[in-house]
């Protein structure tokens, strides 16, 4: 993937500026075992050394947080042979039966002035519900959107809140089913002729169905 850093500076002249850099990365992470993986990237901290007058180095460190889904599997034999006796145990067994990862968009009009520079922004989503229906599932939450941006000599920063209710299409879910999620904000995109913000969020869910099954111990 590619990580998006938008470094805001004054210059020698005492102008404010800002600069879009994006530094790519490719990682392998080991992980044995998993039937369907899932992956939550974070910004963990960011470092910026200053090189020269005219060269600053910026280094992100990125934080994978890996989901490794598998599947149980219960072994169990049926039928008592004559003679024998056996002990049985009733156990309950959480089976994957639904996985999907997507995305989808956020849009909401901010309020700049008409001379404004945009400068940076960021984003931030938390999701309050996540119900299984009939193969979708509802999800709801909202997203708190900073932009900043200059105005004259005057830095000043707009936060809208976006609340959302998004339906993720789910094949072999079922009504009232164990939902997991991750989630996290992918990209922002900033239309400054427009005034119009578009946030993309991406969010990996898997569907968990239990049953409680006899199996024979002994």
């Amino acid at each position: 993937g590619s990580v998006v850093a938008e470094l805001v500076y004054i210059t020698s002249d005492k102008q404010l500026s800002c600069e879009t850099l994006v530094l790519d990365y490719s990682e392998r992470i080991r992980l044995s075992g998993a039937e369907e993986l899932f992956v939550l990237p974070r910004i963990k901290d960011i470092k910026l050394t200053m090189e020269s007058d005219s060269q600053i180095s910026a280094g992100v460190v990125v934080e994978f947080e890996v989901f490794g889904v598998v599947y149980d599997e219960v072994q169990f034999v049926s039928g008592v042979d004559e003679g024998c006796h056996t002990t049985t145990r009733e156990v309950e067994i959480n089976q994957l039966i639904a996985s999907t990862s997507t995305n989808f968009s956020l849009s909401t009009q901010l309020e700049m002035p008409e001379n404004a520079k945009y400068l940076t922004s960021n984003s931030l989503t938390s999701v309050s519900s996540v119900v299984s229906h009939q193969n979708y599932a509802e999800i709801e939450g909202s997203t708190v959107l900073d932009v900043w941006f200059q105005d004259g000599e005057q830095i000043k920063k707009i936060q809208k809140t976006i609340d959302f209710n998004e339906e993720i299409p789910l094949l072999n879910s079922q009504e009232g089913l164990i939902v997991d999620f991750a989630f996290y904000d992918r990209a922002i995109n900033i239309s400054v002729q427009d005034n119009v913000a578009d946030i993309n969020v991406g969010v990996a869910l898997w569907v968990m169905e239990s049953a409680k099954t006899s199996i024979i111990e002994d």
